[in-house]
C-alpha cells in the first residue's frame, strides 16, 4: 500500500522568475520515499485532491504519471 503526499517547492525559471509549486510524494508502507513528482500544480487544493483521490483507490505508483496528465 502506498501514500501520497503533495509538498510544496519554489522553483526558479528564466520565463517567470520564482514561483511556488506543489508536488506529489509517495511513501511505501515503510514510509520510504518511492517515487517524487516534482511541480505538479501551483494549487494547493488541486494537488491536494488528486493525492486524496490516489490514497482512496490504492494507485500504484507507476501509473501516477498518467493520473496527473489526465487530471490536467
Amino acid at each position: 500500500m502506498f501514500r501520497y503526499l503533495p509538498f510544496q517547492e519554489t522553483l526558479f525559471t528564466n520565463d517567470s522568475g520564482e514561483y511556488s509549486t506543489f508536488g506529489i510524494k509517495v511513501l511505501d508502507s515503510e514510509n520510504n520515499e518511492v517515487l517524487s513528482v516534482s511541480d505538479v500544480s501551483p494549487d494547493k487544493d488541486f494537488v491536494c485532491a488528486l493525492c486524496s483521490d490516489c490514497n482512496e483507490n490504492l494507485l500504484e505508483p507507476v501509473h501516477l504519471a498518467d493520473v496527473i496528465e489526465d487530471y490536467l
